[in-house]
């Protein structure tokens, strides 16, 4: 292979895969025979139907040949895939077990500081009420740049009690520290299906590729669809050839 190093898989395979020798010269043969745009006899039409069936039949024996030398491939990674998933199985399940007491511990300290910042937007609106009062009283009494001074007070602390209150509609975030790690709660948005009956497709339209629409039409016309808006519904013209 042009190296000391044993052969690798891949060489291994491609080397096995080369020695059908006699797929590649039946092919090369069939390939290089030349098809007229149009026959003009009953006869020319079944040379040509033959030289399909040779074709179909070598397709066959090419995907025989794909089985026979993928299947011990496949194999391997249905193992490499089982073993793989053995682990991740246990590890996934531990991971959720541990994680739960330090979910439930966040959850905790936030909902602390949530009371915590919610009791400091309260005594900031209670100040805020008081100076906007004191305010007025001095406004009453005529010393306006008292009354002034107050009511902007009173502004900043009314102002600090509606970003705090905004802030918590945001959620609060807490995390733990530990020797080499970090952990902190996220709170993704996420979705699954509740009731396909009810699900609006429509709202979903941007979020289907063509190709999972195109499969859905194919699928619809196996069924008998006949008419959808959007899609062309048509009869192709096959040749069967057995």
């Amino acid at each position: 292979m042009g190296h000391n190093n044993p052969p690798s898989e891949m060489e291994i395979l491609r080397e096995r895969l080369e020695a059908h020798v006699e797929q590649k010269e039946t092919l090369e043969r069939l390939s290089s025979k030349e098809i007229p745009e149009s026959v003009d006899s009953e006869d020319e039409a079944g040379k040509i139907t033959d030289h399909i069936k040779l074709l179909k039949v070598l397709r066959g024996d090419i995907e025989k040949i794909f089985k026979q030398e993928k299947s011990p491939f496949w194999d391997c990674c249905k193992a490499a895939d089982e073993w793989k998933n053995s682990y991740w199985k246990k590890i996934d399940a531990s991971i959720a077990d541990a994680s739960k007491p330090v979910l439930a511990w966040h959850k905790k300290k936030e909902e602390e500081e949530r009371q915590r910042q919610l009791e400091i937007a309260r005594k900031a609106q209670e100040e805020a009420e008081k100076l906007a009062l004191e305010a007025e009283a001095h406004a009453d009494a005529g010393i306006v740049d008292t009354a002034d001074s107050l009511m902007n007070a009173a502004v900043q602390e009314d102002e600090k009690s509606r970003m705090i209150a905004q802030n918590l509609s945001n959620g609060l975030s807490t995390k733990s520290v530990g020797g080499f790690s970090t952990a902190s709660n996220r709170k993704p948005w996420t979705g699954r299906l509740e009731s396909r009956p009810a699900l609006d497709l429509e709202a979903l339209r941007n979020y289907f590729s063509d190709d999972a629409l195109d499969k859905a039409i194919k699928s619809a016309v196996r069924d008998g669809v006949r008419t959808l808006r959007g899609a062309t519904i048509f009869q192709e013209n096959k040749l069967s050839v057995r």
